[in-house]
């Protein structure tokens, strides 16, 4: 049995096989006694309450048949709903195609039977070019965008389907939707998807503008990185780089893109603002910031220190330097002596005016 916590108290049920036993008619009551979607939504409440145990002792069946025969009953209920009638029997003998393709047929101009076709052929892994053609139209027509999102995340991986007419304007309506109503939901982890399957076909630039506008430099950076040109797509990096402030940069980093799928891509990103300071000398720009150990630990790992040191040298103090140094050291597993002193830590070889470690 399952266990539901009410507050403190724990409530036991005891007598759930008792009560569920009512339920097995739904398998013998005919479809003029029961709906379907009654069926449905009482199987749903027993999947829910109940444990595997009790459904398969109160069946005779798996639990996995049980679920099988829900997803039936869950789509004849959508059968009912649009007065179309087909027996438990018929749809589960019929030819799936061919059965899928009359419903379109007949019912594509309802949206309730477009997103039936849709589940369907899913469920059933139809992929008749032409059928999603129209599928991937009629959704975007009603407007059904989160439902078309998660389709379009669905059959990104039937490259079949890459084909489809509609499928890469459907995916630029998708991404391009949220941020022309003004309203923050982030669908990078979508143009991160459509830019590997469909890059030459979305207008990435016109997304990272909408990103500006909603004061997300950070996203619209990412999007610059996903152009599929090189020569145009480091053009336009470094003239956005050249006109935002890299502190909010990696302020958003941390806030939306530091966990999950996009934790990879924020590390590329982030390097990319970080490289742009080291290049440019400015670390001024983040020397009062808690992002300053952050770009420390950058140079260190890329060894590419030579010119936070001078800038350390020069503009903190000797000493900022030499701990810096000492860090550096340690992490290349080549301690300075505990005894050595600022400036004998700072012995350098000036070359064309570059301070270079020995």
């Amino acid at each position: 049995m399952k266990h539901y916590e009410d507050g403190n108290s724990v409530i036991q049920l005891q007598h759930v096989a008792q009560l569920y036993k009512p339920l097995l008619v739904l398998q013998t009551l005919g479809v003029h006694q029961l709906t379907f979607a009654h069926r449905t939504r009482a199987l749903q409440c027993l999947l829910y309450l109940a444990d595997k145990e009790t459904v398969e002792s109160l069946f005779k069946k798996p639990i996995e048949e049980v679920k099988s025969y829900l997803k039936c009953i869950t789509f004849l209920a959508s059968f009912e709903a649009l007065n179309i009638p087909i027996t438990y029997e018929l749809f589960c003998n019929s030819p799936k195609e061919g059965m899928i393709k009359g419903l379109w047929k007949n019912h594509s101009h309802e949206s309730m039977a477009v997103r039936l076709v849709t589940e369907l052929c899913l469920e059933y892994k139809i992929y008749d070019l032409q059928l999603w053609n129209g599928l991937l139209q009629k959704l975007l027509g009603f407007k059904m965008i989160p439902y078309l999102r998660k389709v379009l995340t669905a059959i990104s991986s039937i490259y079949s389907l890459w084909q489809v007419p509609y499928f890469s304007r459907a995916w630029q309506r998708v991404v391009q939707i949220p941020l022309l109503s003004g309203i923050f939901v982030s669908p990078l982890p979508d143009t991160l998807t459509v830019a590997f399957y469909i890059s030459d076909d979305l207008d990435l630039i016109r997304v990272a503008r909408q990103y500006v506008q909603l004061d997300l430099p950070a996203f619209a950076l990412a999007c610059l990185m996903l152009m599929p040109h090189s020569e145009r797509r480091h053009q336009e990096i470094k003239n956005f780089l050249g006109s935002c402030d890299p502190q909010i940069i990696l302020q958003q980093l941390e806030e939306h893109m530091n966990t999950g799928q996009l934790a990879g891509f924020s590390h590329q990103v982030r390097s990319l603002v970080l490289n742009n300071i080291i290049d440019k000398k400015e670390f001024g720009i983040l020397a009062k910031t808690k992002y300053f150990p952050v770009l420390k630990s950058h140079t260190m790992n890329t060894n590419n220190v030579t010119e936070l040191v001078n800038y350390l040298a020069n503009e903190l103090s000797l000493e900022e330097a030499s701990v810096f140094i000492t860090e550096y050291y340690k992490h290349c597993g080549k301690p300075v002596p505990p005894e050595a002193t600022p400036c004998e830590t700072l012995k350098v070889n000036l070359a064309q005016s570059y301070w270079v470690l020995t």
